[in-house]
């Protein structure tokens, strides 16, 4: 080994300590942040994740998780198996995984760049390649401080972008390697193969891999563009995986890729404007302009002007990137980067969600290398105009890429601040998009769980407030959203004892959304305690239609068999609930009443109460547990020696 390799390797090791020294400083203020959205569903209430034995399920439809994501839920049943709930142990994964994508971003630019325009003889300032090495590095130092990565990182539930970037540039790194050399190694084309598939296990994102393969081998590898038919042939493996997955995933579980809240038409157009705020955010990506949940307009038409100047502007980029692939290669490489990873989820296939940051986690790679190449160019440039000498004018480069990554994790610093509770992040939410139901619905929750009931019940009615004022909302986040909102409100109304009122907005949350289980529940609920038993029972029944396992409408029915003095039925309904959910303490607290009052069978009715008590959460239950308790047990010592 010469003196250059080994000076190269070690600069390749300071790097990659670099690298991780920033993204562990930027993302320490995040290990403590709470569980956020769609945790809850997926990780916290999600009792596959609890048995390694279920992972054969996550690969399958289970009605909890994604079977096209079925990798990430592995990951999540592994996390639960060695920390449990411990959040911290869960952020720890993410940010690891985040600084692993850091060091392949920057092996990654090494290739790019020493096989582009920017190579070891027209650098400018050297006539080694540490220049080269020192542009990687910061195009990846950029990658890992970005603000943009926040939502990737800290929300733990966006792991899933976060393994398949990381599968995706492994397979890009293995294939590099497979068929850069002078020998095809075919070891590491399975390999990259084996890592796609991981990938499109990981995240819809993936489906993209193929093309970007294809340009990676046309644009860096091949010899010139006119034989593309060995680029072709290699890529062609990538495809058909790509598309028998595709083919599965959508077999498996249409809703995930399909949506009817508006047409392939309307997206695509509004999908215009969101790319070009896409470029925005990642021009000035400021904490202030990051926001978990966008209000995004609808585009009804090409010939709105917004609409029509993003269309424009996105075909003319994209027009020039192809036309010039062969003249500026990584510039045009990094156009195309950008537009085809982002493909799968701003075209034509229509999503709930207008525009999320967390989709930029991988195509905003593009964007970073670009600016890195960017600003080289321009002191190379200034260099060629003769200007001041080659050291100064790579020291101020450096100063300028150095100041740029300072300025990226202080801000990503900032925005990791909103992650830390529920309330801090969806107020910062709710600030930004004050005319959207989803963030006020998720603030109303996060007061709710903190015992803050009157801030709550002022979000859900702000929440019902704005779906009055916008009669024609199509999203079904939305209405989903302002349906629980009701139901929500309609609880605190039965605690205060104002049933009439709960009566009226759980019937609202109905209108919105007729298969909100817990609002028919909760109407049976508000009937009973009306004595309007005959339309309490029709509610339960009608919860029970929409999902038979709901077994709190079996508690429901066996409280209107009470009701009409009907304790056999009472006790058959209640043990219903009981066989079908253990851990319910509401139906086994109820059926020990019953036993005792009715049947006068003691020991069961004990047996109940001891295993609601074990599974009990709540502490006003647990006290009236225990007394109910106490009172049993001393009338059994009574009995027992008479006896």
């Amino acid at each position: 080994m010469n003196v250059l390799e080994l000076k190269s390797g070690r600069f390749q090791l300071l790097a990659c300590m670099m690298i991780v020294f920033a993204g562990f400083v930027i993302y320490s203020n995040t290990t403590h942040s709470s569980f956020h959205f769609d945790d809850k569903s997926n990780i916290v209430k999600n009792p596959l994740i609890r048995d390694l034995h279920n992972i054969p399920q996550f690969f399958q439809k289970n009605g909890i998780t994604f079977p096209s994501r079925g990798l990430v839920t592995t990951s999540f049943a592994v996390n639960y198996y060695f920390s449990g709930l411990a959040v911290e142990s869960y952020h720890w994964v993410n940010i690891s995984i985040h600084l692993l994508n850091g060091i392949l971003v920057y092996f990654l630019a090494v290739f790019l760049l020493k096989n582009t325009i920017i190579n070891a003889h027209k650098i400018g300032y050297s006539e080694d390649a540490y220049h080269i090495q020192l542009l990687a590095l910061f195009a990846a130092l950029l990658f890992v401080s970005s603000p943009v990565q926040t939502q990737s990182v800290t929300y733990i539930f966006q792991r899933n972008g976060l393994m398949a970037s990381f599968f995706y540039l492994l397979s890009l790194m293995l294939f590099i390697k497979a068929v850069a050399g002078s020998r095809f190694n075919s070891y590491l084309y399975a390999g990259s193969i084996l890592s796609l598939l991981c990938a499109l296990w990981c995240k819809e994102m993936a489906y993209s891999a193929p093309v970007i393969i294809f340009l990676l081998y046309q644009c860096f590898i091949a010899e010139s563009w006119k034989a593309v038919g060995k680029g072709l042939r290699l890529s062609l493996p990538f495809l058909v995986l790509a598309a028998l997955s595709f083919y599965f995933s959508v077999a498996q579980d249409p809703p995930q890729m399909e949506n009817k809240d508006w047409g392939r038409w309307e997206y695509l157009l509004t999908q215009s404007n969101v790319l070009t705020g896409y470029v925005k955010l990642l021009l000035m990506p400021l904490p202030s302009r990051l926001n978990v949940d966008v209000d995004f307009p609808l585009s009804g038409t090409l010939w709105e002007l917004p609409t029509l100047i993003s269309a424009v502007s996105i075909v003319a980029v994209l027009t020039a990137a192809v036309l010039f692939l062969d003249r500026v290669r990584l510039p045009a490489f990094c156009v195309l980067w950008f537009f085809i990873i982002l493909a799968p989820t701003s075209s034509i296939i229509p999503l709930r969600d207008l525009m999320v940051t967390h989709r930029l986690y991988l195509p905003g790679l593009g964007f970073l290398l670009l600016l890195t190449v960017g600003i080289h160019k321009a002191f190379h440039y200034l260099l060629a105009r003769k200007g001041p000498e080659p050291r100064r004018l790579c020291t101020a480069e450096i100063a300028v890429l150095t100041g740029i990554v300072l300025f990226y994790g202080v801000c990503a610093y900032e925005r990791n601040k909103v992650w830390e509770t529920d309330i801090l992040l969806w107020k910062d939410t709710v600030k930004k998009s004050p005319d959207k139901l989803r963030p006020h619905y998720n603030l109303g929750c996060a007061y709710k769980e903190k015992g803050l009931i009157n801030e709550a019940k002022q979000e859900y009615l702000r929440c019902e407030a704005l779906y009055d004022s916008l009669p024609n909302i199509r999203n079904k986040n939305e209405l989903d959203s302002v349906s629980e909102a009701c139901n929500n409100l309609g609880n605190i109304y039965v605690q205060e004892e104002q049933y009439y009122k709960a009566i009226k907005t759980f019937t609202k949350a109905l209108k919105i959304n007729y298969h909100n289980v817990e609002a028919h529940n909760n109407l049976g609920i508000a009937y009973v305690l009306t004595n309007a038993l005959r339309n309490a029972e029709e509610e339960f029944r009608l919860a029970l239609s929409i999902e038979p396992t709901y077994t709190r409408a079996y508690c429901g029915i066996g409280a209107v068999y009470e009701k009409r003095g009907l304790q056999e039925e009472a006790i058959s309904a209640y043990t219903t609930a009981v066989n079908s959910e253990p851990e319910n303490a509401a139906a086994r607290i109820a059926l020990a009443q019953l036993l005792f009052s009715h049947k006068k069978d003691s020991q069961e009715a004990i047996h109940h109460l001891q295993e609601a008590r074990r599974v009990c959460n709540d502490q006003k239950t647990l006290e009236m547990v225990n007394k109910i308790l106490a009172t049993l047990e001393k009338q059994m010592a009574v009995i027992r020696p008479s006896e």
